[in-house]
């Protein structure tokens, strides 16, 4: 705090005067989707040998609790808004039919040689599906579209967020929700952990 200066504050909530990796996002993200738990992050799920047999398993493995249960729930019941009807990603974006998707949209202008432009901007859209039953998380960074206007998180990464979700539903088998109501399972994070909700 002692480092900020007097613009921080008023540009942080929009995303500016702070930095995140894709990769720092996308944990966050993640996060949210397992119900409040950081996971340690992963290339290598298994090692297998030359007739595909599995020879090492490596299973999910949590680091810790960052919020609690019922505050990525709240959280999550907010970012559903985002890509269901009427939010920032649901003309043409992130509503992936059938499927309840939760996520946010990014839009920041690049710092070039210390001033904010007002052409170079990076779209981004982070999210996860069903988002009642979380099974993907998916995060999409565009730098610098070439659309002829801004590039909004909207416009240039939700819609590559829905083409790759509508591709790995019948990859990983994932079917249509049938529970609607206000509330998210996290049976997965839990069959992982042993985590209580603190």
């Amino acid at each position: 705090v002692k480092n900020w200066d007097g613009l921080t504050l008023t540009r942080m909530p929009m995303g500016q005067s702070i930095a995140a990796t894709p990769l720092q996002i996308h944990y966050a993200m993640a996060s949210v989707a397992n119900g409040g738990v950081l996971m340690k992050p992963q290339v290598v799920s298994k090692i297998t040998d030359a007739k595909g047999v599995s020879i090492v398993k490596f299973g999910p493995l949590a680091r810790r609790r960052v919020v609690s249960r019922k505050t990525a729930q709240t959280v999550a019941l907010m970012l559903e808004k985002t890509a269901a009807r009427g939010g920032t990603s649901w003309n043409g974006g992130a509503f992936v039919p059938g499927f309840r998707v939760a996520g946010k949209t990014g839009t920041s202008q690049k710092s070039i040689n210390g001033q904010m432009s007002r052409t170079k901007h990076v779209g981004s859209f982070t999210g996860f599906f069903p988002a009642n039953d979380p099974q993907l998380v998916i995060t999409v960074i565009v730098d610098e579209a070439k659309i002829g206007k801004v590039a909004y998180g909207n416009t240039v990464a939700a819609p590559s967020f829905k083409r790759v979700a509508e591709k790995l539903i019948p990859y990983y088998a994932i079917t249509l929700n049938s529970n609607q109501s206000d509330s998210i399972a996290w049976r997965s994070i839990d069959r992982r952990t042993n985590l209580n909700d603190n």
